[in-house]
């Protein structure tokens, strides 16, 4: 292990955040995150204001490539889909846990019917896909939330038989 090396690469929770060893991945992060990340479910989500543009002609291929499965008139469904995936890193960041997973199998349930209601997709095994993984993803945070639930009470029971 080189710990002289001005840059660290491996997980070391000794680091400061932006010291002079974690400040050039930082900055690297940042900059990824703004290009790479924040970018395209914004274009995605609005459309109307990229291809007013005149540079916004260009993508349009893009946009037709993405908007291909969706019915007319919910082509923001795969923009709304991109920011949807946040949540999970939201909760999971700063939702202590189990309430975090509660959520997350809240939000998948609430999701679920709105997707049943609407119907975004133009062909309807597309549906049906879409709303078998909501429900999988439904069944793992049950899952995950009884199996948090029964190992924190397991916990609180060996605290309190070795408290007597």
């Amino acid at each position: 292990d080189n710990t002289d090396h001005p840059w660290r690469w491996a997980i070391d929770p000794s680091v400061v955040y932006f010291s002079p060893e974690h400040a050039p991945l930082g900055v690297l992060s940042i900059i990824i995150i703004l290009i790479y990340i924040i970018p395209a479910p914004l274009f995605l989500l609005f459309p109307p204001l990229t291809l007013r543009t005149p540079w916004g002609k260009k993508f349009l291929p893009i946009y037709d490539a993405f908007w291909a499965p969706f019915r007319p008139g919910y082509q923001f469904w795969v923009g709304l889909r991109l920011f949807l995936r946040l949540l999970p890193f939201i909760f999971a960041l700063y939702v202590p846990n189990p309430l975090n997973i509660l959520l997350l199998g809240i939000f998948a349930v609430f999701y679920l019917l709105v997707h049943i209601y609407f119907k975004p997709f133009k062909g309807e095994a597309q549906n049906f896909l879409d709303v078998y993984l909501t429900l999988n993803i439904i069944l793992l945070a049950i899952g995950s939330l009884y199996f948090s639930l029964k190992i924190n009470n397991a916990q609180s029971e060996d605290s309190v038989m070795n408290d007597e």
